[in-house]
């Protein structure tokens, strides 16, 4: 066996570096990856077979292209993090997929000997738990498979919440903007807290989950419906009542909110009504061109950090070049409606 020095929270440790017999391996019900499917169990601790169930069938399609992918190339790229040994077997803590599909592959080929262990980094007796969420969210943040985001908002609202880890700490941790993580803690309380409660058996609760992410990120959303006297109890009955179809239709709701008429036809018919109606009184805010903008808006304004250093420090050349034609061509088109509004002010008061 080898080892190597890793900073973990800005800490030298000394890792062990080996291949490991998988029957010496522990699955972790604390895995972050299968977070909705552990909160959706009435018992506290989940055997070995529910954190399997739970791997194999959170995202299926993405499971099997990794296991083939994994059979292919005949091993593993980037090794496991597990913990010391204690009582004869090491906790996974970050690689519980990719352990899985080692046992599949080793009772899939019960002679060859590639997959009877595998490549890991053996962490050291003393390891703190600080420590070990650093290797969570490090490892599945740009991890091999994608995290769900109602996945990763769970883990980050738990450290915030119940482990004391403020949003700057979480800011230096996950290389995440700040504002990002705020938003996600504060969508991930509205499902947690008010949305599951009214709505316990939706069994497409964690796809909701972007929908409450708009309502969050969105001021004029919740300005709209503090004049109407709403608040998110209301959004969560909108949402678990199917009355907002898809999550981008939340950018809709100041439009409609803004109009007595639409509000009426939103809160009794649906979204669809109230959007009909808006299309003949108010045609200009229903514009295709103008909703593309409020993306391109919302996309400026929540970009990440680390994309924004990018583009300023010069690596992403393309990016620039587009960032630049599209302030020329917004400030060009400001200029004329200015000057043509102008003209029309002064012609208004000509007449006058």
């Amino acid at each position: 066996m080898s080892s190597l020095t890793v900073n973990l929270e800005g800490t030298p440790v000394l890792v062990a570096q080996g291949r490991v017999e998988l029957t010496k391996l522990r699955l972790d019900q604390e895995n972050p990856r299968i977070g909705l499917y552990r909160d959706s169990q009435p018992k506290a601790t989940l055997l070995e077979a529910d954190i399997r169930h739970a791997i194999r069938n959170r995202s299926p399609h993405a499971y099997s292209k990794l296991r083939d992918s994994i059979e292919i190339n005949g091993a593993i790229i980037y090794p496991i993090w597990i913990g010391p040994e204690e009582a004869g077997k090491h906790l996974v803590i970050e690689g519980n997929t990719r352990a899985l599909i080692y046992r599949e592959l080793a009772e899939k080929y019960p002679t060859v000997d590639e997959w009877k262990a595998i490549p890991a980094n053996i962490l050291p007796v003393g390891i703190q738990e600080s420590q070990l969420n650093f290797i969570r969210l490090e490892a599945h943040l740009r991890g091999v498979t994608e995290w769900d985001a109602y996945e990763r908002a769970r883990y980050l609202y738990i450290l915030n919440e119940e482990e004391g880890y403020s949003v700057p700490r979480l800011e230096q941790l996950t290389r995440l903007d700040a504002r990002k993580i705020e938003i996600e803690i504060r969508a991930f309380r509205d499902m947690a807290d008010i949305y599951h409660e009214r709505f316990p058996d939706d069994p497409y609760e964690a796809q909701k989950f972007s929908y409450f992410v708009e309502y969050e990120s969105n001021q004029l959303i919740q300005r709209g419906m503090h004049a109407r006297g709403k608040t998110v109890e209301d959004f969560c009955e909108w949402v678990g009542e199917a009355r907002i179809p898809k999550a981008e239709n939340v950018r809709r709701l100041p439009d409609i909110l803004e109009s007595d008429v639409a509000t009426t036809h939103f809160v009794n018919d649906g979204f669809e009504r109230a959007i009909s109606y808006l299309a003949l009184a108010k045609p200009d805010i229903i514009s295709p061109l103008f909703r593309s903008i409020e993306e391109v808006i919302d996309g400026l304004k929540n970009m990440p950090f680390y994309e924004t250093e990018r583009i300023r420090s010069g690596d992403e050349p393309g990016r620039m070049r587009r960032i630049n034609e599209l302030a020329d061509v917004v400030l060009a088109f400001r200029s004329q409606v200015s000057e043509d509004y102008d003209e029309v002010a002064d012609d208004f008061k000509e007449d006058g």
